[in-house]
Formats: C-alpha cells, sequence, structure tokens
C-alpha cells in the first residue's frame, strides 16, 4: 500500500481544510510540538480503520461539531480514496457512515463494512471489529510515545510476549507448544509398542496353545450340534402340539364367549317376556275398568237426561233470579234517589220557612214604620 495524498478538517490541531501530499520516498515531518505531527498519522488510522480504541474527543477539533478525513492511498495497482467523518451532537461524538472511491466509483459503508473492506484491500490480517485496535499499524508504522515507553522500558519476556501479541506470532508459540506435546505423546506410544513387540513371541505361543485346545474341543462341539438337532426336533414337535393345544384353547374360548353372550341375550328376553306379561296384564285390567265404566254410564244414562232437562229449568230460574235481583237493585237505588230528594226538599223546605219567617218581621216592621208615619 502507497500512501499519496491526505485531506484533513477540523482534527485535532487542523482547523480548516488542510490537504498533504505524500511523495515517494522516506518522508519527515519536522515542527514544535503540537503543530500537527502526530496528527497526521492519527488521522491516517482514523481513515484506514476507524476510531478503534481512539477517543473522538482527542481526535475531533475541540468547539467544532464536525470534522473528517480523506485519504488517498494505491493498492495492488489501483487508486483509492477512503473518507471517514465525525459528527458532534450535544456531549458525544458519533462516527458517522463513510465511503470509498474504487476507480472513481463511491460506494457507501457502514462503519465496520467500511473497516473489513479496507483490509481486505490491503491485506492486513487482523479483526474486523470496530471496537478493535489496528495493532500491526501501531506497532510497525505509529506507535505513540506512551506505548512505545511500556515497550522501551518492559524486560525482555514482557516485550516479546507484546510483540507477538501485535504480530500475531501467538499462535506460532501455541502451535509449537502443541506440536511439542504431541511429539511427547508419539514417544509414548512407541515405547508402549516397542514393549508389546518384545512380548509379541509369547503371545504366539499362548495362541498355538490355544489353537490345540480349540481343535480338541471341535469333537465335542460337532457331538453337542447333533445332540441339538435332535432336541430341535423334539422342541418342533412340542412347538406344534402346542399350536395346536393353542387353538384348541382359543375355540374354546370364543365358544364360552359366545355362550355368555347368548346366556346374556337369553337373560334379556325372559326379562323383557315378563315385563310384557305385566304390561299386558295392567292392559287386561284397564280394558275391565273400561268395561265396568261403560256399563255404568249406560245405567246412569236416563239420570243424565233427566239431570240436564232439571239443569236447564234451574238456568232458566238462575236467569230469571238474576233479572229480579237486577230489578231489586235498580228499585234500591231508586229509593235511595228519592230519600236524598226527600231530603234536599225537607233541606229547601226549611229554608223557606226561615226565609218566610224573616219575611214576616221585615213585613211587620215596615207595617210599625208605616203607622207611625201616619200617625205623624
Amino acid at each position: 500500500m502507497i500512501i499519496k495524498k491526505i485531506e484533513i478538517t477540523n482534527i485535532r490541531s487542523y482547523k480548516e481544510k488542510t490537504t498533504i501530499e505524500l511523495p515517494m520516498g522516506r518522508i519527515l515531518f519536522q515542527g514544535d510540538i503540537g503543530s500537527g505531527k502526530s496528527t497526521i498519522l492519527s488521522a491516517i488510522e482514523f481513515a484506514l480503520f476507524g476510531l478503534g480504541d481512539i477517543d473522538a474527543n482527542h481526535l475531533l477539533r475541540i468547539g467544532e461539531s464536525k470534522g473528517s478525513v480523506l485519504l488517498e492511498f494505491e493498492s495492488g495497482g489501483k487508486i483509492y480514496n477512503v473518507f471517514r467523518s465525525l459528527l458532534r451532537r450535544g456531549n458525544k461524538i458519533f462516527q458517522e457512515e463513510g465511503f470509498l472511491y474504487d476507480n472513481g466509483v463511491k460506494n457507501s459503508y457502514s462503519v465496520g463494512e467500511l473497516k473489513s473492506k479496507i483490509l481486505n484491500i490491503i491485506g492486513i490480517n487482523e479483526r474486523s471489529q470496530t471496537k478493535t485496535t489496528s495493532t500491526i499499524y501501531r506497532f510497525a508504522i505509529y506507535t505513540p510515545q506512551e506505548m512505545m515507553k511500556n515497550v522501551l522500558t518492559s524486560n525482555n519476556e514482557r516485550r516479546v510476549e507484546i510483540l507477538r501479541r501485535a504480530f500475531g506470532l501467538e499462535e506460532y508459540s501455541i502451535a509449537k507448544k502443541n506440536a511439542e506435546k504431541f511429539s511427547s505423546w508419539i514417544r509414548t506410544v512407541t515405547k508402549i509398542k516397542r514393549s508389546m513387540m518384545n512380548d509379541l513371541g509369547n503371545y504366539k505361543k499362548e495362541l498355538q496353545n490355544i489353537q490345540n485346545i480349540t481343535e480338541s474341543l471341535k469333537d465335542e462341539v460337532d457331538y453337542i450340534k447333533d445332540s441339538i438337532v435332535g432336541h430341535n426336533d423334539k422342541i418342533q414337535s412340542t412347538l406344534k402340539k402346542m399350536l395346536d393345544t393353542r387353538q384348541k384353547k382359543e375355540r374354546i374360548i370364543q365358544a364360552e364367549s359366545s355362550i355368555l353372550h347368548l346366556q346374556t341375550t337369553l337373560d334379556k328376553n325372559l326379562k323383557l317376556k315378563e315385563d310384557t306379561n305385566l304390561e299386558l296384564n295392567k292392559i287386561n285390567n284397564e280394558l275391565h275398568d273400561i268395561y265396568q265404566s261403560e256399563k255404568i254410564v249406560a245405567d246412569l244414562s236416563p239420570k243424565y237426561q233427566d239431570y240436564i232437562q232439571k239443569r236447564d229449568a234451574l238456568v232458566n230460574v238462575t236467569e230469571k233470579v238474576s233479572q229480579y235481583d237486577k230489578l231489586l237493585l235498580d228499585k234500591v237505588k231508586l229509593e235511595s234517589s228519592i230519600n236524598s230528594e226527600r231530603e234536599m226538599f225537607r233541606s229547601n223546605m226549611k229554608t223557606l220557612d226561615s226565609e218566610l219567617e224573616e219575611l214576616a218581621l221585615d213585613l211587620q216592621r215596615i207595617e210599625d214604620e208605616t203607622e207611625n208615619l201616619n200617625y205623624l
């Protein structure tokens, strides 16, 4: 990978957009403390790998709301431009979505996707998580002073361990240890195999003895086989008899089941017959009662006709009584009305008598006054 140019805007000491050309060959950055030498290297790291473990507050210029880095580099004969930016929102700073120009074609990527794409282009075997540090860049290209101080002041073992982790050499150390363990295991297995080879002669003698015993046992095995064949014939005959017996037993069980079913059906039919006889007796008794009732009705028929006639006569009498009661009620009402009129008349007569008395008094008074006038 060859870095050709970088544009820095509002990153640490760089306020306005600053373009830095990086020619081929060795490059020396010279300047006072705080002039921006380390910022260039930090900006390159940010453009390639994102923030990682870098504090965004230390990267974005104080007082600015947005900062960005545009890096142009060559890899595999192709020119790439990668752009990343930071945005301040309140008290927090966020890394925005970046983009990559590949032969002039712009492609937008998320923070993690852009890091994976860059690692694939430049061929660095590192973890693609967004918050992990690029150890190869930190130790091979730009090592901050504090980190370099820790490396230089550590003992040899600690220094080697740091470098192993930085460049992925720890995996080779683990592989070496595993190889040593495997080699030790191979040596142990080899010793065991050799010991077994030494005992192979004894095993062969024991095998020969076993084979001799096996030959002597073959005759006994043949005799036992013949006996087994005879016993098998007897067993087959016995099994056949057992099968016949089982079939007979099953037929007996089926017959018993049929008998039980028939007995149950017979009991039900007998019970039904008894119930039917009882019902017939009940019906006969009811018929006899009906016959007796019809006979009684026939005997009572003349009396019933007489009853009908008397009932009709009684109805006529009842109607006349009802009419009489109505007339009697009208009479009572009329008498009551007459009595009321009579009382009212009497009251009026009393009133008239009282008025006549008053008139008589008035007339007497007038006559007296007339006499007095005549006298005068």
